[in-house]
């Protein structure tokens, strides 16, 4: 019986440069490529770098070869800082419609009479209320009325929403009215991308569970698009397995990604931590500085034992530098960088 060749290929996508290895585990060999990312179609740069790889060392994929790609990448991080798309719209319990703005309502500088606060990812008018409650112990004390629904459905066809956040009240207690809110949505829109609170963030604290739900719908229509064409692309040049990297550093299939892209914030650093922390461990050195460059932002994260420190939270959107509430926070796992 012929063993079969292992292949893994490490993709990380920038927003300056895409960089590729092949490693071929069978004889140990590393190869590498280094393109310009094609900001239009991503996927492009990958299969232009891939392609010469394989190409140039004359290597290739057969039935008795096994690929895996696994790819990181700060293109969602990217979208998020630069608001180079377009806003979702937000569907939130009657009275919370600017807890988006208002925050925790606090000041990051209480004598600064001019303070400016970070951008909303979504616009007052993009912003829906839903006749409901659900007390805090998950009590439901008013059914959800969906009478209102139709006519914000008219507003997100007239202005072209292709995703929307639900962030109900409490519902990471009891989710029945975002359920039935997404049920609905998708018996008269079947093709919005839905994001819930209760799936994406199921954390108490209305501020930061929008905020995560809502970057979550910001990214997602790009991401689901991004990943599918990247997966017919690596199809179609014989690469059937194919794994993300998560911002905590775990690894995810590709129906998980598109449903939480929140998740892939931070892979492309996620990864390189854990690279480090590879060759920390093989050097003997416990305690190590993660160091990333980009073309749009810059990374470091401290590893102690060999291990990167883990966080719940990302910020983007810095209006002033070391002051809290002055940029936004995502709640998701990820590594801690700064």
């Amino acid at each position: 019986m012929t063993n079969k060749t292992s292949m893994k290929i490490g993709i990380d996508v920038g927003g300056t440069f895409t960089d590729i290895i092949l490693f071929n585990v069978s004889n140990n060999v590393f190869y590498e490529q280094k393109v310009l990312t094609n900001h239009e179609n991503p996927q492009i740069a990958i299969l232009e770098g891939l392609i010469k790889i394989i190409d140039d060392n004359s290597i290739q994929f057969s039935n008795n070869t096994d690929v895996e790609v696994i790819h990181g990448t700060t293109l969602f991080t990217n979208a998020l800082i630069s608001r180079s798309e377009d806003p979702p719209a937000l569907f939130v319990t009657e009275g919370a419609e600017d807890i988006i703005y208002t925050g925790k309502g606090n000041r990051y500088d209480p004598y600064d009479k001019v303070l400016k606060k970070p951008e909303v990812l979504v616009p007052k008018h993009l912003r829906f209320k839903v006749s409901e409650r659900i007390l805090v112990d998950g009590t439901i004390f008013k059914k959800i009325d969906l009478g209102l629904i139709d006519t914000y459905l008219n507003f997100i066809d007239q202005y072209f929403i292709q995703s929307v956040a639900i962030v109900l009240l409490h519902s990471y207690k009891n989710s029945i009215h975002e359920d039935l809110l997404k049920n609905y949505l998708l018996s008269r829109r079947p093709n919005l991308h839905l994001s819930l609170s209760s799936n994406i963030s199921p954390i108490i604290g209305e501020f930061d569970r929008l905020n995560t739900t809502c970057s979550n719908a910001y990214i997602q229509p790009i991401a689901e698009k991004y990943l599918i064409d990247l997966n017919h692309n690596l199809h179609a040049i014989g690469i059937d397995k194919f794994s993300l990297i998560w911002s905590d550093g775990g690894l995810s299939s590709l129906k998980e990604s598109i449903l939480t892209p929140i998740r892939l914030l931070e892979s492309g650093p996620a990864g390189g931590a854990l690279a480090v922390s590879s060759i920390s461990r093989n050097s003997k050195n416990k305690n190590c500085i993660a160091f990333d460059m980009g073309g749009t932002t810059a990374k470091i994260c401290l590893l102690k034992d060999y291990k990167p420190r883990k966080t719940g939270e990302f910020e983007f959107g810095r209006v002033h530098q070391d002051k809290p509430g002055r940029w936004y926070q995502s709640k998701s796992p990820e590594y801690s960088h700064a």
